[in-house]
């Protein structure tokens, strides 16, 4: 009997140490595992500065486009007032051009239209010149308090056009 219980205790004792390696086994899964998240997270950490500077690339490249289209904006104003792009006119034409064009395409309805675009034309030219003349009437014109106690409505030229 007493060898069978030393039989039984060794066995017993080899059972304990098998514990023990499993032990160290689970340690070792452990580490991997938080070797695997931390590369997780370097990688999602990168997509998300690659986004972000994708994001701003396309922000300044909006700007760029805003800023230019303000400038051409502009520069096509001020070549409208120095009279450099005749903008009226142009608009005439392409209209008048593009009836001719829907009408058929013959010969002749692209005549009519361009008749029609260059009666437009002198149109807008004579409207023009009217409205530049009642400018420079509005600004030749003005009252004017005079000493006898009368608002006086005066030309550029000195005449009196009516006293009120």
């Amino acid at each position: 009997l007493a060898v069978g219980g030393d039989i039984a205790g060794g066995t017993g004792g080899d059972g304990g140490d098998g514990g023990d390696g499993g032990d160290g086994g689970t340690g070792g899964a452990g580490v991997l595992v938080v070797l695997v998240v931390l590369v997780v997270l370097v990688v999602v950490l990168v997509v998300l500065v690659m986004l972000v500077v994708l994001v701003v690339v396309l922000v300044v490249l909006v700007m760029l486009v805003v800023l230019v289209a303000l400038v051409v904006t502009v520069m096509v104003r001020v070549m409208v007032l120095v009279r450099v792009v005749p903008v009226a006119g142009r608009k005439v034409g392409l209209r008048g051009r593009t009836r001719g064009q829907q009408k058929g395409g013959t010969g002749e309805e692209e005549r009519k239209g361009a008749t029609q675009c260059k009666q437009e034309l002198v149109q807008c030219k004579q409207e023009t010149e009217r409205k530049e003349e009642e400018v420079q009437c509005k600004q030749e014109v003005k009252w004017e308090w005079r000493t006898s106690g009368w608002w006086v409505l005066t030309a550029a030229g000195g005449g009196r056009a009516a006293a009120v």
